[in-house]
């Protein structure tokens, strides 16, 4: 799990766009189903 602990000592940067990503799908997903 080195890679794990690794990710963690990354910029907030990264988790933020990975956050967005997920906010975004679900969005879209949301949009997708009140059609």
């Amino acid at each position: 799990m080195l890679t794990a602990s690794n990710e963690y000592k990354q910029p907030m940067t990264r988790v933020a766009i990975i956050g967005g990503g997920i906010t975004g799908l679900s969005a879209a997903w949301h949009l997708q189903q009140q059609q």
